[in-house]
């Protein structure tokens, strides 16, 4: 379950910055003498809560709800069984790539971590395609796994990292 502390930075750029630029841009403004005064309420009022708008409108059409990456796997890897189409078969395949087990051994978790992670649908297309990069933690170590795919989003070449070194691995059956 995502927590506040979790929303903090995206609150500060998104609510809590602009406001406060609204404010550092009207105190600016008051310091210089016009012919025309535009002290009214309403006009200061406008200049704090149209940015503000703007800033809370971009943050509720991008906002997907992403825990963050500081949330336990669990947490994230069921977002992303809810937010991605096939996910489990991501997931499985994972779980099946004989090379990612051989490193960090059975897979426990595999949930998004800081990278891409990209599914673009086109209806008129023959299907999708996208990016994953998925924290992997298995009972002997933890790697993350990162790949392009396009229509069926299988797992089969891998750009793996596990303990400080990236090397591509083929997970083909």
């Amino acid at each position: 379950m995502p927590t506040l502390l979790h929303k903090l930075p995206g609150l500060f750029w998104g609510l809590l910055f602009p406001f406060w630029l609204s404010i550092l841009g009207i105190y600016i403004a008051g310091k210089f003498k016009r012919s025309k005064s535009t002290s009214n309420l309403i006009v200061s009022l406008l200049r704090i809560l149209i940015p503000s708008a703007i800033a809370l409108t971009f943050i509720l059409v991008n906002n997907n709800g992403f825990p963050g990456v500081a949330a336990p796997a669990e947490v994230r890897q069921q977002w992303a069984s809810k937010e991605f189409w096939n996910y489990a078969g991501v997931v499985n395949s994972i779980k099946s790539c004989q090379p990612i087990i051989k490193r960090v051994g059975s897979v426990k978790f595999v949930a998004p971590t800081q990278g891409q992670n990209d599914v673009f649908y086109d209806p008129g297309s023959s299907g999708h395609s996208g990016e994953f990069t998925l924290e992997v933690v298995g009972e002997k170590g933890i790697g993350v796994a990162n790949f392009d795919f396009r229509i069926g989003t299988f797992v089969s070449n891998v750009r793996f990292t596990y303990q400080k070194r990236t090397e591509e691995l083929s997970c083909a059956k």
